[in-house]
């Protein structure tokens, strides 16, 4: 491996294939709360079977950092009005959480509502966000 195989971009690893530096970066900037620079184009929704759950992901992923979106109105946008509890349940099954912002999403109060095993950890990624 010579020093055109080597990467240590901003977070990158040093000795990493250059699209696995660009991976990590784009996650460290996604847990960080910053918009992540996605490599190759990449489409997160497509990670799910077609359907509700991939309609709701890729409407999600409109929502721009620093807002939120409820699950009602999630549902509604993403074509399937009514299903605000379907809803929670796609956020649940998340396969990744950080990529499909899941946190952005909350209660028709305003509150943020359940996350994981941690719920103070939505909270930090809004905050993070500037949506809280």
């Amino acid at each position: 491996m010579g020093p055109a195989d080597t990467a240590a971009g901003k977070g990158g690893a040093p000795g990493l294939a250059p699209k696995a530096a660009a991976w990590i970066d784009a996650l460290e900037a996604a847990a960080r709360g910053e918009a992540p620079p996605w490599p190759d184009g990449f489409r997160p929704e497509l990670l799910v079977e077609p359907g509700f759950r991939r309609e709701v992901y890729r409407t999600l992923l409109t929502v721009p950092r620093g807002d939120t979106i409820t699950y009602g109105t999630l549902a509604r946008e993403a074509g399937y009005p009514g299903a605000a509890r379907a809803v929670g349940t796609a956020m649940a099954a998340n396969p990744l959480p950080l990529v499909i912002p899941c946190h952005r999403v909350v209660r028709s109060d305003g509150s943020p509502g359940r996350y994981g095993p941690d719920d103070s950890y939505k909270v930090d990624l809004l905050r993070a966000e500037g949506a809280l």
